[in-house]
């Protein structure tokens, strides 16, 4: 009887580390998918307001009281703050991805 209980702690034991190993792979997975989803959200942002900055000088905009040279460079500039703020989401979901990697327990941290 006594041997039982042991062979149920070795296999509960084993079969924890397992899961804890693969819970780790998935977070770190997930980790990699957000990085690359940043970097991709902030190339995208940059891009996108670099080709709406273009755009305005080819249509002569040089000067701001053109009405709608200013309302497409004032929109620009909003959708590029927005970009940004999508990838700073990102990138704090993913501290929080990296903290759990780190200390194994979830943390509620206001922004």
């Amino acid at each position: 009887m006594q041997q039982n209980k042991r062979v149920q702690r070795k296999k509960g034991g084993l079969l924890t580390r397992i899961l804890d190993v693969c819970d780790n792979i998935v977070y770190l997975l997930v980790g990699v998918c957000f990085l690359l989803a940043a970097l991709i959200s902030l190339l995208f942002g940059v891009i996108k307001f670099g080709f709406s900055v273009y755009q305005l000088a080819q249509m002569g905009v040089s000067s701001v009281q053109n009405a709608a040279g200013a309302s497409g460079a004032a929109e620009a500039i909003i959708t590029f703050v927005s970009d940004l703020l999508l990838t700073l989401i990102i990138m704090e979901v993913l501290g929080t991805v990296v903290n759990y990697l780190e200390t194994h327990a979830t943390s509620l941290k206001p922004f």
